[in-house]
């Protein structure tokens, strides 16, 4: 892995961007923010030899940044603000303008209790600040634009639920005033330099009460900003010493795995439906399932991770890709337990060991930290700050660009309306963290199924399945008949290819390819497939846009059909397949399948140019169909050093897509962790184990037996693991 080379400084601060909207005159009354204290919205305490301190808060600033066009497009619109705080400009928040912000009234008093630096709980119970200032609404229903009655948050409660410590509720202190945003996906952090407590970049939602009286439920949740609450503090009791970073437990495997994924949102829309265009994003929690400390620096430092998200659509048995994010840039990890690792405290510039993080839909949508993926090596975690989209001009290594002036969906999850919203499609959204030297790329991605419905005003989004784990994996496992990962080249990250063939009768077959890069940097600029003997028609290509004038073409020739594009020479910035990215690729024959090798075209330079992938072809000579990948026997084998000190890597073949369950047994047949259990593709599978059990506690040296259950049988493979 290459390594990361330094740092570069932030810009000074902006002017201050706080929007004042001065108009007609109302009543104002001293507002209310109470943050109930509970030990479910408490960041763990750190390590046991960490210095314990109390905190007395000194002020307190809550900040709401609403999107205009979004508040208009469901009813709202802010028509007064009288902001009482410039305490912190909107770009120090992270957040888009306009940014409203108010200050707390003297007079109250609280404090909070800290260990090695992580918030524990406010030591004063249930905390209220009186705030200053507010917001005038004028309403209208989204659809009919009927003028509903004004709503007012200057008298207003900011309460957190006991039920949900991942929302809070804004409530207003007159009952008859109903309030038509709440809170959700908040986490707690304390910077010990800056003496500050915050539960930033939280999601501001429509209220289910405020849907209701619009007539129209199916906004409820629709997002329309982010909220963001500080309080500046002074040690009240204990030493004043810098918290220090726990050690790790070995420092010697670094795996982030993707515990969360949820609460899609919409966060813009430009056009008009149905040929406009939505902007997305989601939810996302890592977790530390190693056992070293991640770095975890922000913009311009280079060690931090990346996040991607994806947003597939599996119609008329055909799945296909149609959008994706900019690269989210990591800036701050929290020091939660959410996926039970044992959280050990800590955090800031780093994730550490057993701790989780979370980032908000809001947060994942900030145009703040989102940066041009081709600037990312997915398979390294690489980035270079200097010269990068954030070091705009003069390039000198200081961050002076940070997404603004742009529309309301550039640079988030863009999809086309066209693309959404069919009831005969099931749409699945997909998220991944990419880390510098991530010892296990399997549970780093994952995906959830999603519906969608068009409000006449905006699209609202709904995760199935309840809970907030994803499915590990990408997307592209849940479709095809034959599927195969192939390592595109030496040092660099994987493609995966599935093949779905269809009898169409009368001797013609319908052959549909999906060629996914999983997380390849040199990525593929052509693809074929061999048709010797064979007569080609209905010839398709599909990307994941909307222009057409940088679709692959295809020819047929020398006993394959080709889709290329250029290559690098010819232009480095041609429409290639990039990581986290499928393209689609279709035609009819008058042959039946049988095994065959598709051929990829690497696109960046390097050692090697091509890579070739089993999948199968159209073949003049067969007489019968071909039904599983190269027809292999139900196969597990232990691949790699045996013995093994950090991870085994296991390949396995199934005569046909099932059910599969992997498991890992230690001696006395006690199952130790179960690494598959659900579908399977037919062909060559690998996955890889990293030494812990089912509690991601590591385990002790000794043999352990890998056994793989399937409707055709069952297989095992044996190994040793050496700490």
């Amino acid at each position: 892995m290459p390594p990361h080379l330094g740092s570069c400084e932030e810009a000074g601060d902006p002017p201050n961007v706080t929007e004042r909207i001065l108009g007609g005159r109302y009543m104002r009354r001293n507002g209310l923010l109470i943050l109930t204290a509970i030990a479910a919205l408490a960041v763990l305490p750190g390590v046991a030899q960490g210095a314990a301190q109390v905190w007395r808060v000194t002020d307190a600033t809550v900040t709401l940044s609403l999107d205009p066009a979004h508040l208009s497009n469901l009813g709202l619109t802010v028509v007064e603000a009288r902001p009482t705080s410039t305490r912190y400009t909107a770009r120090e928040l992270s957040l888009e303008t306009p940014a409203y912000a108010f200050e707390a009234t003297t007079g109250f008093t609280a404090s909070f209790r800290t260990t090695d630096g992580s918030f524990e709980a406010f030591t004063t119970g249930r905390v209220e600040v009186p705030v200053r200032g507010g917001l005038a609404f004028r309403t209208e229903h989204p659809a009919t634009r009927e003028i509903l009655a004004p709503v007012f948050l200057y008298d207003f409660v900011v309460e957190l639920d006991p039920s949900r410590p991942d929302a809070i509720r804004l409530r207003s202190s007159d009952p008859a005033l109903p309030v038509p945003l709440e809170v959700r996906s908040v986490g707690a952090r304390f910077d010990w330099e800056a003496r500050r407590l915050s539960f930033p970049m939280g999601d501001l939602v429509i209220t289910e009460a405020w849907a209701n009286r619009l007539g129209q439920p199916e906004i409820a949740g629709q997002w329309v900003g982010v909220f963001d609450v500080r309080f500046g503090a002074e040690l009240a009791r204990g030493e004043d010493v810098a918290p220090t970073e726990p050690r790790s437990e070995r420092g010697s495997v670094l795996d982030v795995l993707l515990g969360e994924l949820y609460g899609i949102t919409s966060q813009g829309h430009i056009g008009t439906f149905p040929t406009g265009v939505a902007g997305l994003s989601a939810a996302t929690t890592s977790c530390n399932n190693g056992d070293t400390n991640v770095p975890w620096n922000a913009p311009m430092a280079e060690t931090h991770p990346f996040i991607g998200l994806a947003l597939f659509r599996l119609k008329d048995d055909r799945m296909e890709m149609i959008g994706q994010n900019w690269m989210k840039h990591g800036w701050f990890a929290l020091a939660n337990d959410q996926c039970d690792l044992g959280c050990v405290g800590g955090g800031g510039t780093y994730l550490a060991v057993g701790c989780s993080d979370t980032y908000s839909s809001g947060n994942n949508g900030s145009r703040f930290y989102l940066g041009p993926r081709a600037e990312v090596n997915p398979y390294t975690g690489a980035w270079e700050a200097c010269g990068s989209y954030f070091d705009g001009i003069p390039v000198d290594c200081v961050r002076d660009e940070n997404g603004d002036g742009l529309d309301a969906v550039a640079h988030r999850l863009e999809v086309a309306d066209a693309d959404l919203g069919d009831t005969t499609a099931t749409y699945y959204y997909e998220g991944c963290y990419y880390v510098a030297d991530d010892d296990s790329t399997y549970n780093n991605i994952g995906w959830r199924e999603c519906t969608m419905t068009w409000s006449g005003s905006n699209w609202s989004f709904s995760t199935q399945g309840g809970g907030l784990a994803p499915t590990i994996g990408p997307v592209i496992g849940v479709w095809g008949g034959i599927e195969k990962t192939q390592p595109v080249a030496d040092g660099d990250g994987d493609v995966i290819l599935s093949v779905k063939t269809t009898d169409l009768g009368g001797g013609m077959w319908h052959y549909d390819y999906a060629l996914y890069n999983r997380h390849s940097d040199r990525g593929i600029y052509s693809f074929s497939i061999p048709v010797e003997g064979v007569n080609v028609t209905n010839v398709e290509f599909r990307d994941i846009d909307q222009d057409s004038g940088n679709d692959w073409t295809h020819t047929i020739g020398n006993s394959l059909i080709t889709w290329s594009t250029d290559d690098y020479a010819t232009d480095p910035d041609a429409n290639y397949l990039r990581y986290q990215t499928l393209f689609n690729f279709r035609f009819d024959a008058d042959a039946p399948p049988t095994d065959a090798s598709a051929v990829g075209g690497i696109f960046k330079p390097g050692t090697g140019s091509t890579v070739y992938i089993d999948t199968q072809g159209p073949y003049a000579g067969a007489t019968s169909v071909v039904a599983a990948a190269s027809g292999a026997d139900l196969q597990l084998s232990l691949a790699g050093a045996n013995p093994f000190a950090e991870r085994a890597r296991l390949e396995f073949s199934l005569p046909q897509k099932s059910e599969a369950r992997l498991s890992v047994l230690d001696v006395t047949g006690r199952i130790v962790q179960v690494l598959i259990d659900g579908t399977a593709p037919a062909g060559h599978n690998e996955v890889a184990w990293n030494g812990r059990d089912a509690t991601g506690s590591r385990v002790a040296s000794g043999v352990y037996f890998f056994r793989l259950d399937t409707a055709d049988g069952t297989r095992t493979a044996k190994g040793t693991f050496v700490r």
